[in-house]
């Protein structure tokens, strides 16, 4: 008997054991599976991250409880009402999501009250596939689309993000530096994710991963003296030989980084790559700024097209529209980096603020309904409903264009005006950015039909010797149909011409004044109306 119960216990105590042992296995198995996840979380997840995202969920089930949660109010004249088609789409682009601020990063409240408050608003992710179709006229998006788009590769845009887009059933796109993610590089690091956690990201069918260069998100020396830039831009200095690279090898240096980051990424990861992110949006376009080379865009861009559909570069004030507009032939996509301070609200203003606008079209400037400032600085003043135009000191003048105007074709616009010092107006139509665009320049003593066609300025038609600026106020207008564009004071034809290029055969609005004399030129305009030809 005894026997028997010894060897009873004997059984209960291998049970026992192998049941412990059993989940001390899951346990370590779990945690090996989920080690990467483990390693970055941080305590302060808690409260910014799955707290507000558990009380979101539980609030839809129950929205007695609500009130549990500050970042759930809900604004009824927001609504979340669709719209109809888009005629153009923004896509916006961070870099890291972190807990304190730093420069060129965003904190994680503000990233999270900024995509709970567009989710709440109707705004819904695309992924880059229906992008690319959206582009290519295969398919139509609801209104309130945008892509949304994060640099580098980081950790810290990863973890901290993909509980958000599960929980709003969002997706992003990753531009990543293959030289510093994949391969041993990437395994060791503790700041860029490695090739691992990008096919786990893949697998979640919330990421698609494009790239950003292999060693273009670095500074290189481009002189004798310790001077640095970008890799992609400048003409780089040859330590060892004493000399700056030939024009030669420039262009084979800048054609295997585009072409070496690509294939990497499909040989460790496997899926299409036909997306690319210029690093720190330089694309060669400021010359002597980032840039120590002429031929620096041309060759890049070249290249660039050579192996990619789209390339993303950053929207910056002056540019122009910050929507992307269906194009044929779109490459370079423009992205909207969301302000270090906004709050979901004025993220969500922006955007609806760079819609598309349809004809006709009123503006009485009681708000800003999305002028843009291109050069200089312009007020709208509520007080006297007007928007005005002032150049300070050092310029001599400023301009504007209305966002959310780039879609329009053929159109009269007109507009109300008071120029106190009688200084030029310029009045764009059919604006698609500063190197394509056609205008009626109203001068001193000469009206002009001018265009800009990639970046090449010509003079259509004119006349000289009349004083077209009156005093006091006065319509200026402008009307353009097909290839004709006619230029008005007063409903008065001054100048038409059946000569506008064809490319530029749609586009938005704008204002531009200017004077010989710093700091002297002004113009107040009253009353906008834009009316469908």
């Amino acid at each position: 008997m005894e026997g028997k119960i010894v060897q009873k216990h004997k059984i209960q105590k291998i049970l026992t054991l192998s049941v412990v042992a059993a989940f001390l296995g899951l346990g370590m198995y779990w945690y090996v599976a989920n080690e990467d996840f483990l390693r970055n979380q941080k305590i302060s997840y808690i409260s910014d991250l799955y707290a507000p995202i558990f009380f979101r969920q539980v609030s839809q089930l129950n929205p007695f409880l609500a009130a549990l949660s500050a970042d759930l109010e809900q604004e009824e004249e927001q609504g979340a009402q669709k719209g109809g088609d888009a005629a153009a789409v923004p896509v916006l682009i961070y870099h890291g999501i972190v807990t304190r601020p730093q420069e060129g990063n965003t904190v994680l409240r503000e990233f999270r009250e900024q995509m709970f408050t567009l989710k709440d608003a109707g705004w819904e992710t695309i992924s880059l596939n229906d992008f690319e179709r959206f582009f290519k006229k295969e398919i139509e998006l609801p209104e309130k689309s945008f892509l949304l788009t994060f640099d580098d590769g980081r950790k810290d845009s990863y973890y901290p993000v993909d509980p958000i887009l599960r929980a709003l059933d969002y997706e992003a796109v990753m531009f990543v530096i293959t030289n510093q993610s994949l391969g041993e590089k990437g395994e060791a690091s503790h700041f860029y994710l490695s090739q691992k956690e990008l096919r786990r990201m893949r697998q979640t069918g919330r990421w698609d991963i494009q790239s950003h260069g292999k060693f273009a998100h670095e500074f290189f020396p481009t002189g004798p003296n310790q001077e640095e830039g970008h890799f992609y831009s400048n003409v780089l200095w040859l330590e060892e030989e004493q000399r700056s690279e030939t024009v030669t090898e420039f262009q084979e240096r800048i054609y295997e980084d585009l072409k070496t980051s690509k294939r990497e990424l499909e040989e460790y990861l496997g899926g299409r790559i036909f997306a690319f992110a210029f690093p720190f949006g330089d694309y060669g376009q400021n010359l002597f700024v980032d840039s120590n080379f002429e031929l620096a865009k041309d060759v890049l861009l070249l290249g660039a097209k050579e192996h990619y559909s789209y390339a993303f570069y950053q929207w910056w004030e002056g540019e122009g529209f910050t929507y992307n507009y269906r194009r044929p032939g779109a490459f370079l996509i423009k992205r909207l980096e969301p302000g270090a301070v906004w709050s979901g609200r004025e993220l969500v203003a922006a955007l609806e603020q760079g819609k598309p606008k349809s004809l006709p079209f009123q503006d009485a400037f009681s708000s800003n309904t999305g002028w843009l400032s291109t050069w200089g600085s312009y007020d709208i003043l509520k007080e006297s409903d007007e928007l005005v135009f002032r150049a300070n000191q050092q310029e001599a003048g400023a301009s504007a264009i209305l966002d959310g105007s780039g879609a329009w074709r053929d159109y009269e616009v007109s507009a109300l005006v008071e120029s106190p010092t009688q200084t030029g107006v310029f009045l764009w139509v059919r604006f698609q950015d500063g190197n394509n665009n056609a205008a009626c320049n109203f001068g001193k003593d000469f009206v002009h039909v001018e265009q800009v066609l990639q970046g090449r300025h010509r003079v259509i038609q004119g006349i000289r010797d009349v004083a077209p600026i009156p005093q006091g106020e006065f319509t200026v207008q402008a009307r353009v149909r097909g290839r004709t564009i006619q230029c008005l004071i007063n409903n008065q034809v001054l100048v038409e011409t059946p000569f506008l290029d064809t490319p530029l055969g749609y586009g938005g609005i704008g204002f531009k004044m200017w004077d010989e004399q710093a700091g002297r030129a002004s113009l107040r305009i009253k009353k906008l109306e834009v009316q469908p030809l």
